[in-house]
């Protein structure tokens, strides 16, 4: 069972009780739909997803009386590409022409990333498009902004539930409804709330158990296997670990000792030190931010784990190992460039990374690799 999964009872109860009224789909919830769907209907929250049809527990969307408006919830979840056919656009649209016929405001949840500004004036045509749109991709790209399309509102979307966004509305009979977008930026100005707070914490303490006792187990059979606890490799030498081959930082620096010393003064170095500053050691959060772990899928002792952060092999693995006269040049390597780094860097982990990737590359690059 997925990290997600695990959290799906957790959650849903949370959202409850800060009155849910529908939930979407995106693309880690489909891939644990059965479980998620479920949790959501215990829990009492609808599943609004046009792509899932004839699921027990799921809508393609919900009519809500809001003051005597009509306010219409509709989601295009995330489908996978098998499904992207003819017969998911027309219930994408159908869905539309009803929600639409239905309710004075409507809601779009993008999470399938359809509604780009041409599907927008498209729909505007045929039978009106959403008053507001947010979930996708557009919206991930704006910050704190909204973008006005027609008449539709996108709005901002912050993964990680940075902010929080309020949407004003306004209604006359015979005028379009007017809005009034604001954002709040959760910090340490803003209270956390004490129910939901301890229930996070009591489910990252038994994670963190569950997580440990299961890292405790592989570092057992990799002792009985090659006779020695798993530790960082010696210097100069590779561990042999459960998905292959790994090298340590310290392999490098003898050849590259101003790359290396460049590195070891990054966030990227030490970037496990906050997971276990905060209790955040845990799996979801260590693959991206141990490449040890990501590696060995083994924990280390607290004052070890904390200098095995995103190192050498993160980046450049796939020429490991090499000689000294580098790797092979007549065989292309991969290049390292933002696509390298967006492999951790997603919008649901750093939702600034793309408006700010020059500055990530900066801090993250160093002179160019030559032996010394």
């Amino acid at each position: 069972m997925s990290l997600g999964e695990r959290l799906f009872p957790v959650v849903f109860p949370m959202l409850k009780s800060m009155r849910y009224c529908a939930v979407g789909v995106g693309r880690s919830d489909h891939f644990s739909l059965d479980r998620y769907v479920a949790a959501a209907k215990d829990a009492g929250i609808p599943v609004v997803n046009v792509c899932a049809k004839d699921r027990d527990g799921v809508v393609p969307y919900v009519i809500k009386q809001v003051g005597g408006l009509r306010v219409g919830i509709l989601s295009y979840g995330f489908a996978p590409p098998e499904q992207d056919g003819l017969d998911l656009r027309k219930r994408r649209y159908l869905a539309l022409k009803e929600a639409r016929e239905k309710s004075d405001f409507l809601i779009l949840m993008d999470e399938g990333n359809v509604a780009n500004e041409d599907w927008i004036k498209r729909q505007a045509e045929r039978w009106g498009a959403p008053d507001v749109i947010m979930g996708n991709m557009s919206a991930f790209s704006l910050g704190s902004q909204t973008k006005v399309v027609g008449k539709s509102w996108i709005l901002p979307s912050t993964p990680q539930t940075k902010s929080v966004g309020v949407l004003e509305v306004k209604v006359e009979p015979g005028k379009d409804p007017q809005m009034k977008f604001s954002q709040s930026f959760l910090n340490e100005d803003i209270a956390e709330d004490e129910t939901i707070k301890k229930a996070l914490e009591e489910y990252a303490a038994t994670e963190k158990k569950r997580s440990e006792a299961m890292s405790a187990a592989m570092n057992q059979r990799m002792l009985e296997s090659s006779g020695k606890p798993p530790a960082a490799p010696n210097p100069g030498a590779a561990g042999s670990t459960a998905r292959g081959a790994y090298y340590d930082s310290r392999t490098c620096v003898a050849c590259h000792k101003s790359q290396h010393e460049s590195w070891a003064a990054s966030k990227h170095a030490s970037a496990v030190k906050p997971l276990i500053d905060k209790g955040r050691d845990i799996p979801a959060c260590l693959d991206c931010h141990s490449e040890w772990y990501r590696q060995t899928g083994a924990y280390l002792p607290v004052d070890e784990r904390s200098k095995l952060g995103v190192e050498c092999a993160s980046c450049h693995g796939k020429v490991l190992p090499h000689g000294e006269a580098g790797p092979d040049k007549s065989v292309a390597g991969p290049r390292i460039d933002l696509d390298t780094c967006r492999a951790c860097h997603k919008p649901e982990h750093s939702p600034d990374f793309e408006k700010k990737s020059k500055e990530y590359w900066k801090k993250a690059s160093h002179k160019p690799v030559k032996s010394t």
